[in-house]
């Protein structure tokens, strides 16, 4: 389990708020087994700014790190599309400024690729600094019709967020080299990785999993979406060699993505309703 935090990191002003709030939420997820702090970006700010507010962000998480393991955490920062770690040369600058000992890194692959980074060539030159991954792929489509959201929500086509979820696939679906990246996450030992896309029905994601051989995942990763059928996945898989799986915030019936008021699922999604 992970607790997912972030804050307006580049306000010095702030700091203290922050570390407090994050204080709390590890006190919290103690309890539950949770070992990663994984760390939001602030908001992106213009270009000729991001690396001022990026070297007193990085300050601030030096520190936050040391908090983090006062609670038998790791904190990593978690890069995004719209935030300060963003680009490659964002992130080069982040992992120059934070202490390896102390923050770590944990990436998301489909917001990398889509800000035009190289994922393998990350991973392989960073395996050391991984904490955490978040495996997604992705390829830029942009939405040609509106998005309903499970929630019910409606991301209108032409927006943003709208061609965002359009361009998130399972994996092998995009255009992302796992078979690359995978063997350098694990070569820097990633404790944890969180495979999450509601795009594919159980049995298929599973079929996708075992083609990633390199991944190593094991099979009881497999076994375990051959056997159960939530459409929102979040699973925690240890990939340093061992098959251990442990489901985390599944939720089951959830409505799937739906484009212009049609579900998004998969063929066999469909033959299943039909």
């Amino acid at each position: 389990m992970t607790v997912s935090f972030g804050g307006p990191a580049d306000d010095r002003s702030r700091h203290q708020a922050i570390e407090k709030a994050a204080r709390e939420a590890m006190r919290f997820l103690q309890a539950f087994g949770a070992a990663d702090l994984v760390v939001f970006a602030p908001s992106k700010t213009q270009k000729i700014m991001v690396a001022e507010r990026l070297r007193v962000a990085c300050e601030f998480y030096n520190h936050l790190g040391g908090v983090a393991a006062e609670y038998g955490f790791r904190a990593g920062l978690h890069n995004h599309l719209d935030q300060i770690v963003e680009t490659r040369d964002e992130i080069e600058l982040f992992l120059k400024l934070t202490d390896p000992k102390r923050f770590h890194f944990a990436p998301d692959t489909a917001h990398a690729h889509l800000a035009g980074c190289d994922v393998a060539d990350l991973f392989a030159k960073h395996a050391d600094r991984i904490s955490f991954t978040d495996y997604k792929d992705a390829r830029n489509t942009p939405a040609r019709q509106d998005i309903r959201l499970g929630n019910g929500r409606v991301l209108p086509a032409g927006l943003a967020a709208a061609t965002f979820f359009s361009s998130i696939y399972d994996l092998g679906e995009g255009e992302i080299d796992f078979p690359a990246a995978a063997p350098r996450a694990e070569a820097g030992r990633v404790r944890r990785l969180d495979l999450s896309r509601p795009r594919l029905c159980p049995g298929e994601r599973a079929r996708k999993l075992r083609a990633l051989h390199e991944i190593r995942t094991g099979e009881a990763l497999a076994d375990l979406l051959l056997n159960t059928a939530p459409r929102r996945w979040s699973y925690i898989v240890a990939a340093t060699g061992g098959s251990e799986v442990r489901g985390n915030a599944t939720v089951k019936g959830s409505p799937p993505i739906e484009r212009g008021g049609t579900p998004v699922m998969s063929s066999r999604q469909r033959e299943r309703r039909a």
